[in-house]
């Protein structure tokens, strides 16, 4: 992982699991789907692992056969939709942590697997939308699902690399690990035991206070190139 040497311009958040706690809707969406389709539902240990990776790809390991992939997101959405997003709560400090660092003078983006519509719907609802410069999220066409590419899609729009990944889950670390750029792993989110040990993030934050401190502490510099877009 690269390492986290200087300070960055841009500071890209992951959404669930990081910014706010969406377990309630997500799994009740889940479990919805998966009645409709009459698939056992697994345990709710299971179900929140289901926060984070692209679904498309996740979803047949919790035995949503490959074939009904699509029908399972039609079901979800509809539900998740209707209400569902609206089940979270916001993490202890987020609202202060993003008004310190954009205080800060960082640009701040939003760098989720989440579709950007209902991100964006999730952001105006916690009245966090003021703080970013620029919301990225994935495509319902599939187009841009796995975190490397919507942290491709926010570094093409900044117009450069020098940027930090926070997030909660493997999938942010490797997404930023994928452009070169490193990640500060959230420890309050639904990472399994051991997943952040494992995939070795530039740091570990305990609390939204910590991660404020750990940022602005760091030396100025530039850490990165330009970047072409894609």
């Amino acid at each position: 992982m690269p390492r986290l040497t200087t300070r960055p311009r841009a500071l890209l958040f992951d959404l669930d699991g990081t910014l706010t706690d969406p377990a309630p809707g997500i799994t009740r969406c889940l479990t919805h789907a998966m009645v409709c389709l009459g698939v056992p539902v697994p345990p709710y240990a299971e179900l929140l692992k289901a926060i984070g990776p692209p679904w498309e790809d996740y979803l047949p390991s919790m035995g949503i056969p490959e074939d009904q992939v699509g029908a399972a997101l039609e079901f979800y959405r509809d539900e998740y939709s209707a209400g569902g997003l609206f089940e979270a709560t916001l993490y202890d400090g987020v609202t202060a942590m993003l008004a310190r660092l954009k205080g800060e003078g960082f640009q701040i983006a939003l760098a989720t697997s989440k579709p950007i519509d209902t991100a964006t719907r999730v952001v105006e609802h916690f009245g966090l939308l003021p703080y970013f410069d620029f919301l990225g999220g994935a495509t319902l066409d599939g187009t841009r699902s796995h975190k490397q590419d919507v942290i491709r899609h926010v570094l093409d729009e900044f117009g450069h690399a020098d940027a930090t990944m926070i997030g909660d889950r493997m999938y942010d670390i490797l997404g930023a690990r994928h452009h070169g750029l490193p990640c500060v792993s959230v420890a309050w989110g639904h990472a399994p035991d051991g997943e952040l040990d494992e995939h070795n993030p530039a740091a570990v934050v305990s609390s939204a206070d910590h991660l404020v401190d750990l940022i602005i502490s760091l030396p100025s510099g530039i850490n990165a190139e330009p970047t072409a877009a894609a």
